[in-house]
């Protein structure tokens, strides 16, 4: 058996037990066993930790301005008979906004009148001269009858849509036709908006989007009125994600995985333009 001289001069010699061995061996073992799952719980408290850390930070997110523009649209092919708005110019629901020639459109509703009143005399001949088949003679005269009235106000309907309102309260954007020229149906004649009430798209990474709420508000800053706060509220967030869009600036590193996120801010005094860049922020703590 192996023996071991002793530490200093003058002690005896340690002779080890038999399982001495076999005990560190044992010890040993169990240590590494236990690395891996020290090593575990030491990850996730950092990762809990960096959470809590993150979600207590403020975030942001910036865009560009939008606004939410409008056609008003020729209801059929004529003449443009006058445009009674100029570009910049305010208008609200109802107010006038141009017409189209209506000698052709007059014309037609005299003549579904002038046909309305003809099935009006044939009606009161055929129920006088309907004998034995009155029945099915008045269901005749009821249908021309129907199908003449629903002419006429086609007509009558056609005629008033060529007097063209604003659809809402806004800013005219673009005039696209001067009186006398030929527009078709379906062209834009103007374009409108309403820069009241203004839009901000903005991406948000997917590791905050639990800390965004649809119907929150949040604080918006905008490059071009520096010092000047203003707020938005969350209208929609996105269902699908996507990676960063082009010219979107978000506070990330590398890729990433960003829902949209929709911001409406009220701008009353119009002092917010569309294009202008702006950021929302996220307070969290």
């Amino acid at each position: 058996m192996t023996t071991y001289p002793g530490w200093a001069r003058g002690r005896r010699a340690i002779t080890p037990s038999p399982g001495w061995g076999r005990a560190r061996r044992a010890m040993t073992a169990r240590k590494l066993m236990m690395r891996p799952l020290m090593a575990a719980l030491l990850g996730v408290c950092l990762v809990s930790a960096a959470g809590c850390r993150d979600a207590g930070e403020e975030f942001s997110a910036s865009g560009t301005l939008e606004v939410a523009t409008v056609a008003v649209r020729a209801p059929r092919l004529g003449v443009v008979e006058a445009i009674l708005v100029e570009e910049g110019d305010v208008a609200y629901q109802g107010d006038p906004l141009a017409s189209l020639d209506a000698e052709l459109a007059d014309l037609e509703v005299s003549a579904a009148a002038a046909a309305l009143q003809v099935a009006d005399a044939r009606a009161a001949i055929g129920r006088q001269s309907a004998g034995g088949s009155l029945v099915a003679a008045t269901a005749d005269i009821d249908t021309a009858l129907a199908a003449a009235r629903s002419a006429l106000i086609a007509r009558q309907l056609e005629r008033a849509a060529l007097d063209i309102e604003s659809p809402i309260d806004g800013v005219v954007l673009g005039r696209f036709f001067e009186p006398g020229e030929v527009v078709r149906q379906g062209e834009v004649l103007l374009e409108m908006a309403d820069l009241e009430h203004l839009a901000l798209r903005v991406w948000v990474p997917a590791r905050r989007l639990k800390e965004v709420a649809v119907g929150e508000t949040v604080d918006i800053s905008v490059d071009a009125l520096p010092g000047e706060a203003f707020r938005g509220i969350v209208a929609s967030i996105a269902d699908q994600a996507e990676f960063t869009p082009r010219n979107v600036e978000v506070e990330q590193q590398g890729a990433e995985l960003l829902f949209r996120v929709q911001l409406t801010i009220a701008n009353r005094d119009r002092r917010l333009r569309p294009g202008m860049t702006a950021k929302a922020s996220w307070r969290n703590g």
